[in-house]
């Protein structure tokens, strides 16, 4: 059975959109009546997440598409192509991302859909390149920006982003970006970001063993804007081991190897949440870089209610209240980092309030529903 037509099948009316309004991105709702149909791109193959996923294993496929229908957008994945059928499939996600065979048959077959969605820059390039050979009228959303700094990536955003009809990001500072860089058909909008909080929830009960003390700091993730080497140095002298869950290469000084475990960098979901629950502090350590680095993890430790100590960046502030729902320090500011472990280390009800409080922001502004909401704003001001 397709994705789409499962997702159609599941209960729908248990799906809640959220009341409270997410400072990150709030417009008026268009003709919120008329019900749309779209079809969503994304850079690799999602099939595989549908088709294995067992309830409070990983975080809920399914979710996203429910939400989107309970804001009257029936939303279609089109799923990425393999080998042979796209040629570039095994040669890295930019390019397999493009999928040309992919875009041709949206071009045909979807001609009647209100708009198409595509998650980065390479999945719209061949739509955009080709729909007006194909006469093709439904509107192309871009939500996802990625940083500049490669030839080919370079080429595809200077095509794209002047050529789509609506630019979607996830921060202020990234709706700033792209409006000072390219030339857009109409302001970018900020929709922001979201995560499965049913999944990541602080009293997600622990399912896995792994070999970590029982309190720690954690830090995730493993691209390139993570600062390890400061976060490294900072624990030094601190008496809270320091848990890594990443593929970086790191240099751990001989005095501090003891102190200081690495994780495999594929760690199932349930043994990721189980880290975070056994973690007394999260720390974001971040280079001050364009693209927003670390949101991933910094929600998910948001989500499971840990006091979440990360750099001060463009990203960051946008969801982070400082001294109220985490801790901001600094880029590359070694002496801040290790006194903000310190301090919070040393209060464990300021602890437990400002986790408390992340787990609440996230609830009211980053779920599912919230995001959704706030994305089916964008779609109908758009396709309307």
């Amino acid at each position: 059975m397709a994705v789409h037509d499962r997702i159609t099948n599941l209960d729908m009316a248990s799906v809640r959109v959220a009341e409270t309004v997410d400072p990150v991105a709030s417009t008026d709702t268009v003709d919120p009546e008329r019900r749309l149909k779209t079809v969503v791109l994304t850079n690799t193959r999602q099939s595989v997440r549908f088709d294995s996923y067992v309830p409070d294993h990983a975080p809920d496929p399914f979710l996203e598409y429910q939400c989107y229908a309970s804001c009257g957008i029936d939303q279609h994945l089109r799923d990425r192509n393999d080998f042979p059928i796209n040629p570039w499939a095994n040669s890295g996600v930019f390019f397999a991302g493009i999928d040309v065979i992919r875009a041709l048959r949206i071009l045909i077959f979807d001609r009647d859909v209100d708009a198409v969605l595509c998650v980065f820059e390479n999945t719209a390039l061949a739509l955009v390149a080709l729909r007006w050979i194909f006469r093709f009228k439904p509107p192309i959303l871009l939500y996802e920006v990625s940083s500049r700094g490669w030839r080919w990536r370079d080429m595809a955003l200077d095509f794209v982003l002047p050529r789509v009809e609506q630019v979607l990001t996830l921060t202020q500072h990234s709706k700033e970006y792209v409006e000072r860089h390219y030339l857009l058909k109409r302001p970018a909008v900020v929709t922001g970001y979201s995560i499965d909080d049913q999944f990541f929830r602080p009293d997600a009960p622990l399912t896995t063993e792994l070999p970590a003390p029982d309190d720690f700091i954690l830090a995730v993730e493993d691209d390139y804007s993570r600062d390890y080497e400061t976060l490294v140095r900072a624990a030094a002298g601190l008496d809270l081991p320091l848990v890594l869950r990443t593929g970086c290469k790191l240099e751990i000084p001989e005095q501090q190897r003891d102190g200081v475990t690495i994780m495999p960098d594929r760690l199932s979901y349930r043994e990721l949440r189980d880290l975070y629950s056994r973690a007394s502090i999260v720390v974001l350590p971040l280079h001050p870089v364009d693209n927003p680095g670390g949101i991933t993890s910094l929600f998910e430790g948001m989500a499971m209610g840990k006091p979440v100590i990360c750099t001060r960046t463009d990203t960051t502030v946008d969801y982070v209240r400082d001294g109220e729902t985490g801790l901001l320090v600094a880029p590359e500011d070694l002496i801040a980092l290790q006194a903000m472990i310190a301090r919070v280390r040393a209060d464990p009800a300021e602890a437990r309030r400002i986790g408390a409080a992340a787990r609440q922001y996230v609830a009211l502004n980053l779920s599912k529903s919230r995001f959704v909401a706030r994305m089916a704003t964008a779609i109908r001001m758009i396709a309307s």
